[in-house]
């Protein structure tokens, strides 16, 4: 009865004169081929009739809108000189439907013309308005990674849509509230593992109550991964304990927040550049004093000067040097990144769980980069990167360069989709590292 009412309303709906066109893949968008449906062939042989390929049909049939107008001109472009005709009708079309914008994409696109906002005073409205930018270390980095990802997030506003689930940046905001709760505690460097291991837990404890509404309605999959970070950050606060004995560093603030403003001299714009650095340590000596910066990551990141050198990962010497300009009396010591994720679990069942926790907190080593004094080399962990006094002012006066060359780019509509070379460390693919979790 179903298939009659069908046939009854697809018959009154159309006079003699129409067509019904059936179609079908050929392959699949990953080139697997797909075999006809014998449906299909069955009213092929009923009325005689030959199928056509995608080829043998009038191009004019797939433009039955102005967005399938839209496609198939973007489709057609680059063989032009073949549908001369067509072109210039499906110009027409879209001009007519008020979609001059879509022919000069096309255009451009086929011209490998570079993606740009064409009016520099709608890019300068867009990004800085009232001659004002403010920026945080991450928006520059992002920049510097890909203008055109800035360009999406920043100047578009475009968010990638969300799961309705706990996103990992929850992880990362309970390491962080459980490091300063403790650094702030007196009593840290004197606690022993157990002291130490039930004031992380407690703290996670409190934190999944009072910033998460409690265990109740998650999952059971969040709540493994949520014990997994809490014993991870269990052997980081370890291994911050047993540093802190070792240097005559100690802790000022943590969550420090970060100030600075930057003019550049020939755009006229203020740079407002504000953040805020995990945690932030000074040493006096008896002729100088030092501080250094500290931050937790629980991302795949590794640092590497030369990104840093080109606004990539840079993020720590931002804040350096904010903090240099706020401390002129003190010394820049250097940066120490410490990163939770990564450490080996390939242990044989049956291991001994101080086995498992020995290998997990000789993997939460210190990566960065300090000064090349012999006093501060000797109170920092051992880091790869060592920089003279000449080099930590190279670096500052070229990050400074870059944050005033930003809002100058910016200004000339630069937001091509350049992305950075970087192809990261520890990765066997060749997919350049901005673009492997880029949402645009």
């Amino acid at each position: 009865v179903f298939v009659l009412l069908r046939l009854l309303a697809d018959s009154g709906e159309r006079t003699a004169s129409q067509k019904r066109f059936i179609t079908y893949p050929r392959a699949s968008y990953t080139g697997d081929e797909y075999q006809q449906s014998s449906l299909s062939d069955r009213i092929a042989r009923m009325f005689g009739i030959t199928p056509l390929s995608y080829e043998d049909t009038d191009p004019e049939l797939y433009a039955s809108s102005p967005d399938s107008a839209a496609a198939l001109y973007a489709k057609l472009y680059s063989c032009k000189d073949e549908y001369p005709e067509l072109i210039s009708a499906l110009e027409q079309v879209l001009t007519d439907h008020g979609m001059t914008s879509r022919i000069n994409t096309v255009r451009r696109i086929a011209g490998n013309e570079p993606f740009e906002i064409n009016n520099k005073q709608t890019a300068h409205d867009l990004f800085m308005p009232d001659n004002k930018m403010n920026i945080s270390a991450t928006n520059f980095e992002m920049f510097y990674e890909c203008p055109f990802a800035y360009f999406c997030h920043y100047g578009m506003h475009i968010k990638k849509p969300e799961k309705a689930r706990i996103s990992a940046s929850v992880y990362g905001s309970a390491v962080h509230s459980c490091l300063e709760h403790l650094l702030k505690n007196n009593d840290f460097g004197n606690m022993n593992d157990g002291e130490l291991t039930a004031a992380v837990r407690k703290q996670f404890g409190d934190y999944l109550e009072t910033q998460l509404g409690g265990s109740k309605d998650k999952t059971k999959r969040f709540m493994a991964n949520y014990g997994r970070m809490c014993s991870a950050t269990c052997d980081m606060a370890l291994v911050l304990r047993n540093d802190m004995h070792e240097t005559a560093f100690r802790t000022q603030d943590t969550e420090h927040p970060i100030l600075r403003d930057i003019t550049d001299e020939k755009s006229g714009v203020t740079i407002h550049l504000n953040g805020s650095v995990d945690r932030f340590d000074i040493m006096q000596t008896k002729d100088t004093g030092y501080f250094r910066v500290i931050d937790y990551k629980t991302g795949s990141k590794d640092f590497e000067l030369y990104l840093a050198e080109n606004g990539i990962n840079s993020q720590m010497f931002i804040y350096l040097f904010a903090l240099a300009e706020e401390n002129k009396k003190l010394v820049p010591a250097g940066v120490i990144y410490y990163k939770l994720s990564g450490y080996d679990t390939s242990f044989q069942h049956g291991a001994k769980n101080d086995d498992l926790k020995k290998a997990r907190q000789e993997s939460i080593k210190a990566s960065g980069a300090e000064l090349s004094q012999q006093e501060v080399i000797e109170n920092m962990p051992a880091l790869r990167t060592k920089m003279d006094e000449e080099a930590v002012n190279d670096l500052k006066n070229r990050l400074d360069e870059l944050i005033r060359d930003m809002p100058a780019r910016l200004s000339d509509g630069e937001i091509q989709a350049f992305p950075s070379d970087y192809k990261g460390s520890g990765f066997d693919s060749d997919t350049v590292y901005s673009c492997r979790y880029c949402d645009y």
